[in-house]
């Protein structure tokens, strides 16, 4: 199916206005019919996709791209409360009634949210929006789109998808439990007091996320970036974070008790009051940090490799800095402190 193509047939359909000043198309049934007519009988490939994406984002005009995603999002609220919800109208396509639903519910959706990634498309109204979450749960598109979306409060635990984009969009208090998301795009997001624990979230990306006091027990974050990202008294306690990139972030009061830390590169980062009892910090690089006040008890900092930084724990007992990198200074005040170097 290739997208591209089918956007003069698109603009024609929805675009179009007949002598009256009035669209074409004005009601969501003949939406629907023009929607199904297009995606019932199969999904874009990821090809199809990305070779859509290329285009819109490298030479499809501006102004279209908002006005035909304008005129698909006028009928969302009618869709989801009629014809994605009972929807009599794939009983045209008698072999697979089901998978017509389906197959024009992602169609629908790869387009308008990739037509215009700024604006906002969740409905105000809990049940429509209840629609709308189960159905992108059930079909799970490929390069799914919710950046800048209001998902405060929203139910996406369980919720499985392949490197979606979240960038920008707003989840506080949202439910991400067992949430099945690699390569995930948190980049400027608003998780606060998000509740993620035993996500799979490896190789995400959450430069400039906001996850104050989210919690993250036992989530799998391994090899992610964060990049001025906000920790501010976030729970990973036993979260898997191995190998991955924290700069620039605040990270006081985070808990780390029993997380999984090792081979990380830590950045001129703010980590006072962290907790990182039991935690395996081995091989880990921390450079330039403020390590104020930290619990290191019982830690494991082995191979790690602690230079320019402000290392002041408030508990060191028994940590174990065997074979770590120190300077000087910090080695003595480690050994005066019960520390086994």
């Amino acid at each position: 199916m290739n997208l591209v193509a089918l956007l003069p047939q698109l603009e024609q359909d929805f675009l179009t206005k007949d002598s009256f000043g009035e669209y074409d198309i004005s009601y969501g049934s003949s939406a629907l019919t023009r929607l199904a007519r297009l995606f019932a009988e199969g999904l874009p490939t990821p090809q199809d996709i990305n070779e859509f994406l290329a285009h819109i984002n490298l030479r499809y005009e501006a102004g279209k791209r908002v006005a035909l995603a304008e005129r698909f999002a006028l009928f969302l609220p009618e869709l989801l409360d009629t014809f994605f919800v009972m929807p009599l109208w794939s009983e045209d396509f008698e072999e697979h009634p089901e998978d017509a639903v389906t197959n024009t519910f992602v169609g629908y959706w790869t387009l308008l949210s990739h037509l215009n990634q700024f604006t906002n498309y969740m409905p105000d109204n809990v049940g429509r929006r209840d629609v709308l979450m189960r159905f992108l749960k059930k079909t799970r598109p490929y390069a799914l789109n919710l950046a800048y979306q209001d998902l405060d409060d929203t139910n996406l635990s369980y919720f499985e998808a392949e490197n979606p984009n979240f960038s920008y969009a707003s989840l506080k208090r949202a439910s991400l439990l067992y949430a099945r998301m690699p390569k995930a795009v948190f980049d400027n997001a608003c998780l606060q007091h998000a509740q993620m624990s035993n996500a799979y979230l490896p190789e995400g990306s959450w430069v400039g996320a906001d996850l104050m006091k989210t919690q993250l027990l036992e989530a799998e974050l391994t090899k992610g970036i964060w990049h001025k990202a906000n920790l501010l008294y976030a729970d990973f306690t036993q979260a898997r974070l191995a190998n991955s990139y924290l700069d620039y972030s605040n990270l006081q009061g985070a808990d780390f008790t029993l997380a999984d830390l090792s081979g990380c590169s830590i950045f001129q980062s703010d980590m006072r009051f962290v907790n990182f009892t039991k935690a395996n910090l081995a091989y880990t690089k921390i450079t330039g940090a403020d390590m104020r006040d930290t619990n290191l008890y019982r830690a494991n900092l082995q191979h790690a490799e602690i230079m320019e930084s402000i290392l002041q724990p408030q508990n060191l007992e028994k940590a174990d800095f065997r074979n770590a990198v120190l300077g000087e200074r910090n080695q003595e005040f480690l050994q005066k402190q019960g520390a086994i170097v």
